[in-house]
């Protein structure tokens, strides 16, 4: 699926990347964004988590961006939604939120590019919200490792995720003995195969099927 910067033209994509910077994350680094500090960025490999945490130092994740993805907030809100942390090692475009601003409201095609990307992003938020509020554990951990393939894994019909019970369990908002419970069930079932941080999806359709119910369609995200 295109991302952002492939929905534009070369010279409406070099406008947009004026002023911007590269950053590469090494697997497992976390950056805090400041509450109400205005960021933009693309992911151009690796995967990327949103999460949210809880004084008491629990977490969930908000979503997953692949490459191509970008997130974006460009207004001084009072409180910052996340924070972003490399699952893979990662490259991130970081863009000029001010430049992105002025080019979204006086570029015609810039403007329509953002609006395709907003819909589809708030089509994932309404999916990860219809989970964590409706889904068992069990779909809620299904639909987990489902958001953290990329589209060439599902086309494969694998998934491989680097993670361990207990980072599961946060993602979800959960515990390390309730994932490994589900996780151990799906082993039963030949969903899934579990090694020392890590698990392998061996049926990405029958996976997908156990959040069916509660999306109404099948639980891939992507």
């Amino acid at each position: 699926m295109a991302g952002f910067l492939d929905l534009l033209k070369p010279a409406d994509r070099d406008e947009m990347l004026r002023g911007s910077s590269r950053i590469h994350y090494p697997a497992g680094a976390t950056y805090r964004q400041e509450a109400g500090a205005p960021i933009a960025l693309v992911v151009e490999s690796g995967l990327i988590r949103i999460f949210v945490s809880a004084e008491d130092g629990r977490q969930a994740s908000v979503a997953y961006f692949h490459p191509g993805d970008t997130y974006a907030a460009l207004e001084e809100i009072p409180t910052g939604p996340a924070n972003l942390q490399a699952l893979a090692d990662s490259n991130i475009l970081v863009l000029d939120p001010r430049n992105l601003a002025r080019l979204v409201t006086q570029n015609y095609a810039v403007g329509e590019a953002a609006i395709r990307i907003l819909g589809r992003e708030l089509a994932r938020l309404v999916r990860v919200i219809t989970v964590r509020s409706l889904g068992s554990m069990t779909e809620r951990l299904a639909f987990d490792l489902l958001e953290r393939a990329s589209d060439a894994q599902l086309r494969e019909g694998e998934l491989i995720c680097h993670a361990t019970h207990e980072q599961l369990a946060d993602s979800i908002g959960s515990t390390r003995e309730v994932v490994s419970r589900i996780l151990a069930n799906l082993r039963r079932r030949r969903l899934v195969v579990t090694a020392r941080g890590h698990v392998r999806v061996t049926d990405v359709s029958r996976l997908s099927w156990i959040v069916h119910g509660v999306l109404g369609t099948e639980g891939s995200a992507h």
